[in-house]
């Protein structure tokens, strides 16, 4: 990561400056998603910057911007009360003077709305998640700082679903009037037609050309659920025995999970595969898509899964149901319910029909709803508008 001293963008003049400031460059899915959205809105003639607060698993995707010249700077701030280290983000907002600063996760949207409000620029927040917890908790009162902090000073904030617009109003304390839901997106040709590809990843993690592939990819966390979903894979197993289920992705909960696994004779059918950076191939290598999960605003990968022509099994929480609609793209089921979940699956693998009718579906949701261009075009129109206003001002 660098610390270049200006803006780059390939149109000149810039449409604006636009500064993203998150708090990692992990593989998770908001990280994800702000490398897409960078290269959209430097493709639409934006001159964009990228700031990040701390070291997340090395920060990967970092790579993933500089590869395309996007500037990436590493401005630490570990924790909320860091006056010192916030101080330097201070002066590194003011040495660059963006047009806008998108700020995405806690740490990040704290800092970065309340700075760009003391700076005059104007500022605009994503909220990813639906968190919600005990008031005698420590991340009780970072929530309420956080939301204080974007109610008085983010222009707009954006909420991936209309469920965590909903949320956020009941929950937060957030004026209605500056959220705006806007789904996330996904680059549609890095899922799609790659059969070759997903035959190629089978042979590489030795699963059988004929196996009924079932697979989820999240961040290992305990409220993606895969432990229940493991529960409910002896019992797919009776119905399907040629069954297989892949998991891909890292995190804090992969030994327990794999201890389950373990404990229920799983050895030989699930692979935990680590984090991988070839999605699309691994998704392209599956038969259905999995997502357990105890709760979630709006998960990309469930977009990602029908862009590769994957039927969906998923919770019905949170946002799930504005993407996965049950009966048309998936089968949906009640969270944290093992015979819900093995029950669904085996409805479908013993269904071709069923299972085309779901992979054609989500093939079409996932273009009208979900094409990050379209997205995109939503988002650099916000920009415009607040640059603008912020001008005249």
């Amino acid at each position: 990561m660098n610390a270049s001293a200006s803006f780059q963008c390939r149109g000149t003049p810039p449409r604006g400056n636009i500064l993203y400031l998150i708090d990692g460059l992990g593989m998770g899915g908001a990280e994800r998603l702000l490398v897409s959205y960078a290269r959209q809105i430097e493709n639409r003639g934006f001159a964009v910057r990228v700031a990040v607060l701390k070291c997340k698993d090395g920060n990967p995707m970092a790579a993933k911007l500089e590869e395309r010249g996007i500037p990436v700077d590493f401005i630490r701030v570990d924790r909320i009360v860091q006056p010192f280290q916030a101080a330097n983000l201070w002066s590194y907002i003011a040495r660059h003077r963006p047009d806008l600063i998108h700020t995405q996760l806690e740490q990040a949207n704290i800092f970065g709305t309340l700075a760009a409000r003391t700076l005059g620029i104007p500022a605009v927040a994503t909220l990813h998640t639906l968190d919600s917890h005990e008031p005698t908790s420590r991340a009780y009162w970072r929530d309420k700082l956080c939301n204080w902090v974007m109610r008085n000073s983010a222009s707009r904030i954006f909420c991936v679903s209309d469920s965590a617009r909903h949320f956020h109003i009941e929950h937060s304390g957030l004026i209605p009037e500056k959220l705006v839901t806007l789904y996330n997106g996904i680059e549609l040709p890095g899922f799609e037609n790659r059969r070759n590809a997903g035959l190629r990843i089978r042979q590489e993690l030795a699963i059988p050309e004929t196996a009924r592939l079932l697979v989820t990819l999240a961040v290992l966390r305990p409220d993606k659920g895969i432990q229940n979903f493991l529960r409910a894979f002896p019992k797919i197993l009776e119905g399907v025995p040629e069954a297989h289920y892949l998991v891909v992705g890292d995190g804090p909960h992969r030994g327990t999970l794999e201890d389950i696994s373990r404990n229920l004779g799983l050895d030989d059918r699930v692979v935990f595969t680590g984090r991988r950076d070839d999605v699309g191939q691994v998704l392209s290598a599956a038969d259905l898509f999995v997502h357990p999960t105890l709760k979630d605003a709006l998960p990309t990968v469930l977009a990602e899964a029908m862009a590769c022509g994957l039927p969906l099994i998923a919770s019905n929480v949170g946002g799930v149901p504005e993407m996965a609609f049950h009966g048309r793209n998936a089968l949906l089921v009640t969270p944290g319910d093992p015979d819900a979940l093995a029950e669904a699956c085996l409805k479908i693998l013993r269904d071709p029909a069923l299972a085309e009718r779901l992979r054609k579906s989500g093939q079409e949701i996932v273009r009208e709803l979900f094409d990050i261009e379209k997205q995109a075009d939503k988002l650099a129109a916000f920009y415009d508008d607040l640059i603008a206003s912020a001008a005249r001002a």
